[in-house]
């Protein structure tokens, strides 16, 4: 998507997507090729920069949140249980269609 923007009106673009909530995030790069090339190639860009962007995230949301007593519980929580993640390419497909609407 873009990709297309880029073509229709010459802007480059490029988007770092993280869930800090979830450790088995790596994260989601997209944009023009220039963008993400961009981005890799930035001193503390690629992977490093995403995995530094993701816990900049989990600072900024533990100190968002107030601090209140947790419960345990045994077994797997529900939220792990019942929350799949689904696969990149619908992750990439939802991001781009919130892009898309986003434009609009």
């Amino acid at each position: 998507m873009l990709e297309s923007l880029y073509e229709l009106t010459g802007v480059q673009s490029f988007i770092l997507a993280v869930d800090a909530s979830n450790p088995s995030d790596m994260g989601f790069l997209g944009g023009t090729i220039a963008g993400r090339e961009f981005w890799r190639g930035l001193r503390s860009g690629g992977d490093a920069g995403a995995k530094a962007f993701k816990n900049h995230c989990l600072r900024e949301l533990e100190l968002s949140r107030p601090t209140l007593p947790i419960a345990f519980e045994d077994g797997p929580s529900s939220r792990a249980s019942s929350a799949k993640a689904g696969p990149a390419r619908s992750l990439k497909t939802d991001l781009y269609d919130g892009v898309r609407k986003a434009l609009r």
